[in-house]
């Protein structure tokens, strides 16, 4: 469930900045996110705590900053996936006749990065993702489809058990 929110709450973020993104191009501004939240949580068969760090900083066309998800798991061994690509751009939003639309976001270099808390790094994501949000004509998130140039190891915003799960275990 906790991963479901994490997932949700990061395409909300993407989401978001189209939205901010048109109304702060006309007023020339931008708008930051600095928030943390901790919770229970379950990964890849570990019980444990989950704090979710947002530091972004919203423009108009993109997104800049990181987002850092980290899991401490009840044994006391943690790891953290950082999000910290740089810039997402949005491309232009695209309306469709029967009042559906979609927008796309690019995400360049560096990524979905993988590490032990105070620790080796475990696996880390580098290249191009491309994701596209499509949207109801309510403004519904309706689905979204992403593509992947580069070495992209994790596109899913979510902990890779093959590489997470046995370094929890203590491996």
């Amino acid at each position: 469930m906790q991963r479901k929110r994490f997932i949700f709450v990061l395409a909300v973020v993407l989401c978001l900045g189209p939205g901010f993104g048109a109304s702060q191009a006309a007023a020339g501004n931008v708008t930051r996110l600095a928030e943390t939240d901790i919770f229970p949580d379950t990964v890849c068969g570990f019980s444990g705590t989950k704090t979710l760090a947002f530091n972004l900083t919203f423009a108009p066309g993109g997104i800049a900053g990181t987002i850092v998800d980290t899991f401490v798991a009840d044994n006391g061994r943690g790891v953290k996936v950082t999000f910290d690509a740089g810039v997402f751009t949005f491309e232009p939003t695209i309306y469709y006749p029967d009042g559906s639309s979609s927008f796309t976001t690019i995400g360049d270099g560096l990524n979905a990065k993988t590490q032990a808390v105070r620790g080796p790094l475990l696996e880390q994501s580098t290249g191009r993702v491309i994701t596209t949000f499509y949207f109801d004509a309510d403004g519904n998130f309706v689905n979204q489809t992403m593509s992947t140039s580069g070495p992209e190891n994790n596109t899913t915003g979510d902990f890779d058990c093959s590489v997470v799960g046995p370094y929890l275990a203590g491996g």
